[in-house]
C-alpha cells in the first residue's frame, strides 16, 4: 500500500490521509482568548464560548454587561417573588391559559379541592373516624368553592350519597344475588 507523508509533521500515514492522528486532533483544537482575563483557552469547534470558566463569565456580566441592568420587575413578579422566598404559595392558576375556572370537571375540581382544603383529624359529620374522602354537601353545587366541599370517613360519605343506610335485610338480598351469580375461570362474574 502506498505511503503517504503528514502535511505538518512529516511522519508517514496511509495514503487516504492528510495527517497524523496527533495533527488532525490539534487542527481540530479552537483556541479562544477569554474576553475577561485575556487568556487562551481551547474550545470545541462547534462550541461558542467567549469566557475560559464559570468565574470569568460571572464576572464579566456584573452592572451595565447584565442582560437585566437597568429594568425592573412589575409590582406582580415581585410580590410573587416576595411570596416565594417566604415559602408562601401564590395562586397562580387564574393565569394558567387552560383555566377553566367554574367550568371543571368532577375529577380535577376534587383534585382542586384537596390541594386547598386542609384535612382535618376527624370526620367533620361523625367527628370519630379519620376522614378518608372528600364529599360534596348536601344542597350545594359543584362550583370551585371551599364551603361546598367537607372531608368525610367512608361510611358518613356513603351514607350522605345514598340517602340512607345499609339495613341488614338489604344485607342479605346483595349477598343473595353475589352468591347466585357465577364466576368465570378469572372470578369474574358473568
Amino acid at each position: 500500500m502506498a505511503k503517504a507523508q503528514c502535511k505538518d509533521c512529516g511522519i508517514p500515514v496511509d495514503y487516504r490521509q492528510l495527517r497524523c492522528r496527533k495533527c488532525y486532533d490539534l487542527s481540530r483544537e479552537r483556541w479562544q482568548i477569554c474576553l475577561k482575563c485575556s487568556k487562551p483557552f481551547k474550545a470545541s469547534p462547534s462550541s461558542h464560548r467567549k469566557y475560559c470558566s464559570k468565574k470569568c463569565e460571572g464576572f464579566a456580566k456584573r452592572g451595565e454587561n447584565n442582560h437585566f441592568y437597568g429594568k425592573k420587575h412589575s409590582p406582580i413578579t415581585k410580590s410573587i417573588i416576595s411570596a416565594a422566598k417566604k415559602g408562601v404559595s401564590v395562586n397562580k392558576e387564574s393565569k394558567n391559559t387552560n383555566w377553566k375556572g367554574s367550568k371543571v370537571g368532577y375529577c380535577a375540581l376534587h383534585a382542586w379541592v384537596r390541594r386547598h382544603k386542609p384535612k382535618p383529624a376527624l370526620c367533620e359529620k361523625c367527628y370519630t373516624n379519620q376522614p378518608r374522602e372528600l364529599a360534596l354537601r348536601p344542597n350545594k353545587e359543584y362550583e370551585r368553592k371551599l364551603d361546598n366541599f367537607q372531608w368525610l370517613c367512608i361510611k358518613c360519605h356513603r351514607a350522605q350519597d345514598k340517602g340512607w343506610k345499609w339495613s341488614n335485610e338489604q344485607k342479605k338480598k346483595l349477598t343473595e344475588i353475589v352468591t347466585q351469580k357465577k364466576r368465570d375461570n378469572k372470578g369474574r362474574f358473568c
